[in-house]
C-alpha cells in the first residue's frame, strides 16, 4: 500500500523543513504538495465506499486487517490535512471547526468526525516529521501555521515570501555553479588520465 520512506528521503525532508519558512505557503502551494504526496503514496481520499471507512467499534477495528488499518489511518490523515488547507480559503469552514481539533499533532491524531470520514489513530509515529508520512506532516505544519496567521488576523507578508524565495534561488544557483565547477574539473582530470595512458 504505502511506500516506506528511505533514509535519503528522510534527510531531504529534514533539509526542506529547515529551509522552508512555515506558514508562508498559500493554500494553492499546499494543495500542489498534497497532490504530489497522494500520487507517491497512491492515496485517493475521495472514495467513501470502503469497509473500513466508517465508524468502527473497538472490536471491529481490532478484527480489521493491518493493511486496511494502515490505509484507514493514512486516508484519514490526508483528509484532515486537506480539510485544514481548505479552511485557509473558507471562513465558514474555519468557523465550523475549532482549533482544538487540529492545533497540535496529538489533537489531530484524536480528531474524529464520522461525517467527514476523519478517524483517530493511536500511533504517534504516523504524525511525526521523522515518520513514514513526514512530508504530509510538514504540509500539516504549514497549513496549521497558515491558519494561525489567519486566525490572528494577520495577512501573508508577500515581501517576506518573495525575500525567502530569493534566498532559496540564490542558494540553488550557488549549488549549480559549484556542481558545474566540479564537473568541469572532473572532465579535465579524466581527459588528462586518458592522454597519459
Amino acid at each position: 500500500m504505502a511506500k516506506q520512506k528511505s533514509k535519503k528521503a528522510k534527510k531531504v525532508t529534514v533539509k526542506v523543513r529547515k529551509k522552508q519558512p512555515i506558514g508562508l505557503e498559500n493554500s494553492e502551494m499546499l494543495r500542489n504538495r498534497l497532490g504530489i504526496f497522494n500520487k507517491v503514496f497512491g492515496v485517493d481520499s475521495s472514495k467513501r465506499n470502503e469497509t473500513w471507512d466508517r465508524e468502527l467499534t473497538k472490536e471491529e477495528l481490532f478484527r480489521t486487517a493491518p493493511l486496511l488499518k494502515g490505509k484507514r489511518t493514512l486516508v484519514s490523515f490526508v483528509r484532515k490535512v486537506t480539510l485544514l488547507v481548505d479552511m485557509m480559503d473558507d471562513q465558514d469552514l474555519r468557523d465550523a471547526i475549532l482549533p482544538k481539533e487540529y492545533k497540535t499533532p496529538t489533537a489531530l491524531r484524536r480528531w474524529s468526525d464520522p461525517d467527514r470520514g476523519l478517524w483517530p489513530w493511536s500511533v504517534p509515529d504516523i504524525d511525526s516529521p521523522d515518520g513514514t508520512y513526514g512530508d504530509l506532516f510538514l504540509i500539516y505544519e504549514s497549513a496549521e501555521a497558515g491558519l494561525d496567521i489567519i486566525r490572528k488576523g494577520k495577512k501573508y507578508s508577500l515581501q517576506k515570501q518573495i525575500d525567502d524565495q530569493k534566498r532559496v534561488i540564490e542558494n540553488l544557483e550557488a549549488q549549480i555553479l559549484d556542481l558545474m565547477d566540479q564537473l568541469y574539473r572532473a572532465m579535465n582530470n579524466a581527459g588528462k588520465s586518458i592522454r597519459a595512458s
